[in-house]
C-alpha cells in the first residue's frame, strides 16, 4: 500500500479490499496520505479508534470522513454498526460517538458537523447544557423539545444569543415565569414580546420594576383607558410616551394633559394633539 509507485486511486481501491483491522488501524494511524487513511476509515470497527481521529488527525479530509462512519459497512443493521460482545452483538450507538466528538475536538467545522449528525433529545439537551461552543449551544437548543431543559438554558445560558433562541420554543405560560421570575432584563424583555396573554402583559406594564420591560408592554396594548392611567402614573419618561402616542382619542389625550403630574408630559400630550 506504501509503494511510491502505485496512483491514489490504485492505493485507495487497495485499502478499500482490506478488512483486517489491526491492518486498517496501522494505515488509519501512521499513513502519511490522508486520503488513504480517509479511505481506510469506511472499513474500521473501532468505535474508539473513530473517536481518536476525529479528535487527532492532521487532515480535516480524514477528520470529517469519521462523521460519516455510521453510514458505512461492515454492518448487519441499516445505518447503524456493531459490535461483538461474547456471543452477542451489540449495536453501537453512532450519536454516542459524535457527542463525544463533538464535546473534546478543537476544530469549529468538526464540532458542527457532528451536531448535525445527532437526532436524540436527550443528548442534544446535554450538549445544548455542556458545549463550550456558542455556535453548538445555539444550533442544539433550536432542536430540543423538552420545556423543562430550554426554561434552565434561558436562565443558566451565559450567552444571550442562547437564552433567547431556548425562548423561542418555550410556552406562553412558561414565558410567563420567565417574565416574572428571571432576573435578566434583557430575557424578560425578549419573552414579553411573545406573550399575548393580555392580563398578564397589563400587569406587568403596570407593576414591573423595570421600564424597559414596562415598555414592551405598553407596545402590547390596545385599551386607551388603561393606556392613559400608565400615561398618568409610570416614573419613566419613555413608558409615558409610548403610552402616549398609542392613543388617538383626543378626550382622553385632554384629560391625560389636565391630570398629569409630570414636568414632561403636556409638551408630549401637546406634540400628539398638534398644538
Amino acid at each position: 500500500v506504501n509503494s511510491c509507485h502505485l496512483e491514489l486511486s490504485v492505493k485507495t481501491l487497495a485499502v478499500d479490499a482490506i478488512d483486517n483491522q489491526d491492518m486498517l488501524e496501522e494505515i488509519v494511524l501512521n499513513h502519511s496520505d490522508a486520503y488513504v487513511r480517509n479511505q481506510a476509515i469506511k472499513n474500521i470497527e473501532d468505535k474508539n479508534l473513530i473517536k481518536y481521529l476525529a479528535l487527532n488527525d492532521p487532515s480535516h479530509i480524514v477528520r470529517k470522513s469519521t462523521l460519516s462512519w455510521n453510514q458505512y459497512g461492515p454492518s448487519k443493521y441499516s445505518g447503524a454498526r456493531y459490535e461483538r460482545v461474547g456471543d452477542s452483538e451489540i449495536i453501537i450507538s453512532a450519536e454516542e460517538v459524535f457527542e463525544e466528538i463533538l464535546l473534546k475536538s478543537d476544530d469549529a467545522r468538526i464540532r458542527s458537523l457532528a451536531l448535525i449528525m445527532i437526532s436524540d433529545d436527550e443528548r442534544l439537551s446535554r450538549i445544548a447544557v455542556t458545549s463550550r461552543d456558542v455556535e453548538v449551544r445555539n444550533k442544539a437548543t433550536q432542536s430540543i423539545k423538552r420545556q423543562d431543559v430550554l426554561m434552565n438554558i434561558a436562565l443558566r445560558d451565559p450567552s444571550r444569543i442562547v437564552k433567547t433562541s431556548a425562548i423561542d420554543f418555550i410556552t406562553e405560560a412558561n414565558l410567563i415565569k420567565i417574565v416574572k421570575d428571571f432576573k435578566d432584563w434583557y430575557v424578560r424583555d425578549y419573552a414579553l414580546k411573545q406573550i399575548n396573554d393580555e392580563p398578564s402583559v397589563i400587569d406587568l406594564a403596570f407593576h414591573d420594576s423595570n421600564w424597559h420591560v414596562r415598555h414592551t408592554a405598553v407596545l402590547k396594548i390596545f385599551d386607551e383607558n388603561i393606556l392613559k392611567d400608565i400615561a398618568l402614573s409610570d416614573t419613566n419618561i419613555n413608558v409615558r410616551k409610548s403610552a402616549i402616542e398609542r392613543i388617538t382619542g383626543k378626550e382622553i389625550l385632554n384629560e391625560i394633559l389636565k391630570k398629569t403630574t409630570h414636568c414632561t408630559t403636556p409638551g408630549i400630550v401637546k406634540s400628539k394633539l398638534g398644538v
